[in-house]
C-alpha cells in the first residue's frame, strides 16, 4: 500500500529516486523497498524535509515502512555523545547505513576518532576546545561531521534532515554563490551558474541569490557570533528579541531593543528589510568563514542567540563548513577549500585537506563540519554517463586539459593579485580586479565540470579580453617582475645566442611555491633584455625585420587571444594591437601593426594567452620612417 503526498505517487516496490517518508510510523527503524524510510512525526518534520527536496527538486513519496533490525550496510562509525543522542544516533545510522555506538562523553572518544564520520549530540558538543581537538588533529585523511541541537526531539530533526541530505543528490539553480561584503570585487558578476558579489553589490540582488538557492554558498564577513554582515545594508540574525525556554544570557539588543548593527529598533531594522534570516540561506553546501560562527557553551550570550543554530533547523541546508575562532578575513587563504569542493571531493576530504594545508597554518584557519562529511558536489548537467552503477570518470585526456588549464589559472592568479599590489595606477588596479573576477568565474566553471570554451560570451573568451586588456596598459615588459617573486627556485639553464642580436642569452628555470604551476622559462640578453617568458612546455619567439614582425613555434589554432604591445621611453605614446588570425585559426605568422607607432627605440612583446597559458615573446624595434618624418 502506498500514500499520496504533493502529487508523487508509487504504485510499484521499486527503489524511489525521492525520499520515502511515512506520516504514521509504527517504529524509528523502517524499510520499504530495500530502501530504508524516515520516519516523520509532527508537521515541522515534514515540512523540513519537504524544503530540502524541493531544494535539490527530488520529490517525497509516502510510504507505509516496514520495522526492522538495526544492521549497518556500510562501514563509517556514527557516535551519540551522551544519553540524550542514543535515540537520534541510532535512528541517523540506520537512515544512512552506518554502525553506531554511544559513550558518554567527548573524552571517551579515544581510538575511535580514526573511523568515525559522524558525531551527535545536543549543542553542548560544539565546544570550541573539542573543535579544536577535533579538526586541528593533521593526520585524518577525512574530517568527521558533528550533528548537535538544542534538545532531543531536535537532535532527531537534525538525524532526519541530515541523513536526506547524505541521501539525495540533484542540483540546484545555481552551482556556486559566493558574498564577500568586505571585498571590492570591481564589478559583481550574476550568471546561471555563478555568482559573485562584493561589497558594493545592491541588497536586493544578495537576497535574490542566496534565496534562489545554489549547489554551494560562501560567506566570508564580519560577525561576532549574534549576527554577520551581509552587505553593509544587510545582516544575518536569527533576531530573538526576548529570553526564551529559561535562557538568561542574550545579547544586549535583547535588552534594549535597538539594533546596533543597524543602529535602530529591532522592529524598524526588519521592516526595512535590513535582517536576513538564517532559513533564507538556500544551498547544499553552506561555507561561513567568519569570527565566532560557533558560539562556545561557556560564552556570555547563549548559543541559542546565535544564527548557527536557526541555520541549522532549517531545511534549506545540507551540510555548513564553518569556523569557530577569530578569523582575519583572507579570500586567498579561503580558495584551496572552495577549488577542493567545486573539484567533487567530500566535504570530510576537503576540510581535512584545508586544515592542513599551509594556506590554513599561515592564516590560522580551521573549519569544522556540521552535517553529514560525505556530502559532495555533482558534475554539471554535462557530466559523463556511467554504466552499471560504475563511478563517473574522466578521460586521461581530460585529466590533462584540467590539470593544464588549472595550472594556468594557478599562475594568473598569483601573477594578477600581486601585480594589483604592486599598481599604483586606479585604471590599472581596476583592470585588474575585473581580470581576477573573470578568472574566479573561469575557475568555479572549470572545477564544477561546465564548460569554458566553444559558446558565445564564454569565461574563457572573457578570461583572455580582462587579461590582455589589463597587460595593454600595465605593459608586458614589467611581467615577469610581477610574478619572478612568487617563484620558490631559480636554476640556470644553458646559455643561448639571441636572435635579434646574435649575443649571449642567459636561460632561466623557475619554479613555483605550488607544484600545480609549471615552470617557467626566462631567457634574457644584455641587449635586448628580456627575449622570451613562457611555460617551459612552450617555445614561442618574435622576430621584427623592416616593420613586420614574425613567430617562430608552435601555434594553437583555437581558444587564444594575443596583442603585439609596442613601448618607448614615454609609456604615455604605448600602443597596443590585436594580433590577427590565420586561416588556419592559429595566429598569423606574420603582422605589421597599423601606423604609426611610437618615436624611437622600442620593446615590443607579443603576448599570447592559449586557454589559460601566458606567453611573452619580446623583440627591438625602431620606427626609423617616423622618426625622419620628425626629424
Amino acid at each position: 500500500m502506498t500514500k499520496k503526498c504533493a502529487g508523487n505517487i508509487r504504485s510499484d516496490r521499486q527503489a524511489s529516486p525521492g525520499l520515502q517518508i511515512d506520516v504514521e510510523p509504527c517504529a524509528d527503524l523502517l524499510m520499504w523497498g530495500g530502501q530504508p524510510v524516515w520516519p516523520v512525526y509532527d508537521r515541522k518534520q515534514r515540512r523540513v524535509l519537504r524544503d530540502y527536496c524541493r531544494l535539490v527538486g527530488r520529490p517525497i513519496v509516502e510510504v507505509t515502512g516496514q520495522p526492522c533490525l538495526f544492521a549497518p550496510r556500510k562501514q563509517g562509525l556514527v557516535i551519540g555523545v551522551g544519553k540524550g543522542a542514543s535515540r537520534a544516533g541510532e535512528l541517523f545510522a540506520h537512515l544512512t547505513g552506518r554502525s553506531f555506538i554511544s559513550i558518554a562523553t567527548l573524552r571517551d572518544l579515544g581510538v575511535r576518532s580514526k573511523e568515525t564520520e559522524v558525531i551527535l549530540g545536543l549543542s553542548e558538543v560544539l565546544d570550541v576546545d573539542w573543535l579544536e581537538r577535533i579538526y586541528g588533529n593533521l593526520q585524518w585523511q577525512r574530517a568527521p561531521g558533528i550533528i548537535a541541537a538544542r534538545n532531543e526531539m531536535a537532535l532527531v530533526l537534525q538525524a532526519l534532515l541530515r541523513s536526506a541530505a547524505a541521501h539525495l543528490d540533484g542540483e540546484t539553480s545555481r552551482a556556486a554563490t559566493q558574498i564577500f561584503p568586505t571585498f571590492d570585487t570591481r564589478g559583481d558578476i550574476e550568471g546561471p551558474s555563478t555568482a559573485i558579489f562584493g561589497k558594493s553589490a545592491p541588497p536586493e540582488a544578495i537576497i535574490n541569490a542566496v534565496e534562489s538557492g545554489s549547489d554551494l554558498l560562501t560567506l566570508l564577513t564580519h560577525s561576532d557570533g549574534v549576527d554577520a554582515k551581509i552587505s553593509s545594508h544587510l545582516s544575518l540574525c536569527s533576531v530573538k528579541t526576548k529570553h526564551e525556554d529559561g535562557i538568561n544570557f542574550g545579547p544586549y539588543c535583547t535588552v534594549t531593543g535597538d539594533c546596533f548593527r543597524h543602529n535602530k529598533p529591532i522592529p524598524k531594522a526588519i521592516s526595512d528589510g535590513h535582517i536576513v534570516r538564517p532559513a533564507s540561506l538556500r544551498a547544499r553546501i553552506v561555507v561561513l568563514c567568519a569570527c565566532n560562527v560557533v558560539l562556545d557553551p561557556r560564552a556570555p550570550v547563549a548559543q541559542e542567540y546565535g544564527y548557527l543554530l536557526r541555520l541549522l533547523e532549517s531545511g534549506h541546508m545540507g551540510v555548513a563548513i564553518v569556523s569557530w575562532s577569530i578569523v582575519s578575513l583572507n579570500e586567498r587563504s579561503l580558495r584551496p577549500l572552495i577549488t577542493c569542493l567545486l573539484s567533487g571531493e567530500t566535504v570530510g576530504r576537503s576540510v581535512a585537506t584545508f586544515n592542513r594545508s599551509a594556506e590554513a597554518r599561515t592564516a590560522g584557519l580551521k573549519f569544522c563540519i556540521l552535517g553529514d562529511a560525505n556530502i559532495r558536489l555533482l558534475e554539471s548537467t554535462t557530466k559523463t554517463c556511467t554504466i552499471s552503477g560504475m563511478s563517473p570518470h574522466r578521460s586521461k585526456k581530460g585529466q590533462s586539459v584540467l590539470r593544464e588549464a588549472a595550472a594556468g589559472v594557478g599562475f594568473l592568479r598569483g601573477y594578477l593579485m600581486n601585480a594589483l599590489v604592486d599598481s599604483r595606477d586606479p585604471d590599472t588596479d581596476h583592470l585588474a580586479s575585473e581580470a581576477l573576477v573573470r578568472l574566479q568565474c573561469y575557475e568555479q566553471l572549470l572545477w564544477t565540470g561546465k564548460p569554458v570554451e566553444g559558446y558565445e560570451g564564454s569565461a574563457g573568451v572573457a578570461l583572455r579580453n580582462g587579461v590582455l586588456a589589463f597587460i595593454a596598459r600595465r605593459g608586458a615588459s614589467v611581467i615577469a617582475h610581477d610574478w619572478t617573486e612568487l617563484a620558490e627556485q631559480r636554476r640556470a639553464l644553458a646559455d643561448g645566442q639571441c636572435i635579434h642580436c646574435s649575443g649571449r642569452l642567459a636561460k632561466y628555470l623557475y619554479k613555483f611555491r605550488n607544484s600545480e604551476i609549471p615552470p617557467r622559462r626566462f631567457s634574457y640578453c644584455g641587449r635586448c633584455h628580456v627575449v622570451q617568458d613562457s611555460p617551459h612546455t612552450e617555445d614561442v619567439l618574435l622576430k621584427c625585420n623592416d616593420g613586420q614582425f614574425e613567430l617562430y613555434g608552435e601555434l594553437p589554432r583555437r581558444n587564444w587571444a594575443a596583442l603585439i604591445r609596442l613601448s618607448c621611453q614615454n609609456d604615455a605614446e604605448s600602443v597596443a594591437s590585436q594580433w590577427p588570425d590565420d586561416s588556419n585559426g592559429a595566429p598569423a605568422r606574420r603582422f605589421a601593426p597599423p601606423r604609426p607607432w611610437p618615436i624611437g627605440p622600442l620593446k615590443c612583446s607579443f603576448v599570447l594567452l592559449s586557454g589559460s597559458s601566458l606567453s611573452i615573446a619580446n623583440a627591438p624595434a625602431r620606427d626609423e620612417r617616423r622618426r625622419t618624418r620628425r626629424e
